[in-house]
């Protein structure tokens, strides 16, 4: 019995450290590594993003990278004549991270990312990185204070830019919020939000976009999803599931328009997500 209560006290032990070592010397402004490019119009009066989980986790070490990072780049050369703007989650590693760099910056387009060199008291950074065919007139970036579980070994948070189209500002915003397994009250999440909206409360027409982890249908994620509504003005999810049967990529915004799921055809596994497509009113 005393074994077991042993055990025990070092899990819970073991467990309250590590969804707290974050918070030692915690920042809330996050640092990024910015590559400028040039312009890249598109004729086109519509404002699109794609926002894409690419499921590059750092304990992914039997996974064969270089099909799966050749197998996006083929996506991504097809796809990039559609958007504006391509937003990435779980883009944890440099194996990722160097490689998507080089292809953006092949195609003159502005890149800027978490910078993996913060990882201060956790393991990764938040593995959010982004592509404009537009240069960015503004960027920034914070880590969240709230987080449950294993999402605190990462440093989970939100990148917003800015870039100019047809003489207008679009604000977005990629995040990839708290894993609703650990978060059933939805809790964390709304903490999260709460930290999103504080970046977005001095601007305007704000999009948020991501892996929102918001299922409509699902129970624990209701309190979320109402208070994103109330943030935000509204929250559009795709007609079809994009993580196994949930609809958890989705786009905040009283500016989103749609949101369409694609499906990329690639010769094998790339990711356990599926891209979607943001169309902003103009």
């Amino acid at each position: 019995m005393k074994v077991v209560v042993r055990i025990f006290l070092a899990v819970f032990i073991f467990l309250l450290v590590s969804m707290n070592i974050h918070l030692i010397g915690h920042k809330r402004t996050s640092k990024v590594v910015h590559f400028p490019g040039t312009v890249n119009k598109r004729q086109s009066s519509e404002f699109k993003i794609l926002s894409y989980n690419v499921f590059n986790l750092p304990t992914s070490i039997f996974a064969n990278h270089g099909f799966r990072l050749k197998q996006l780049s083929k996506f991504f050369s097809k796809i990039t004549s559609e958007v504006d703007i391509i937003v990435i989650q779980e883009a944890f590693t440099l194996k990722y991270i160097v490689p998507l760099k080089q292809f953006f910056e092949g195609m003159k387009w502005s890149v800027v990312y978490a910078d993996p060199s913060e990882n201060n008291w956790t393991f990764i950074n938040s593995g959010l990185f982004v592509a404009s065919r537009y240069p960015f007139v503004h960027f920034e970036s914070i880590n969240f204070r709230s987080c449950v579980m294993f999402d605190c070994w990462s440093k989970k948070g939100a990148l917003l830019v800015q870039v100019k189209k047809n003489n207008k500002i679009h604000t977005i915003v990629t995040t990839h919020l708290q894993d609703a397994t650990f978060d059933l009250s939805g809790y964390t999440r709304v903490q999260q939000l709460k930290e999103i909206a504080s970046l977005t409360k001095r601007y305007k027409n704000v999009v948020v976009v991501g892996d929102i982890n918001l299922d409509p249908n699902r129970e624990r994620d209701k309190v979320p999803c109402n208070y994103a509504k109330k943030m935000f003005g509204n929250v559009v999810h795709p007609a079809l599931p994009t993580f196994e049967a949930l609809k958890l990529d989705c786009a905040m915004g009283s500016t989103v328009k749609n949101v369409k799921r694609i499906v990329p055809s690639y010769d094998g596994f790339v990711s356990d997500h599926y891209p979607i497509i943001v169309t902003i009113v103009q």
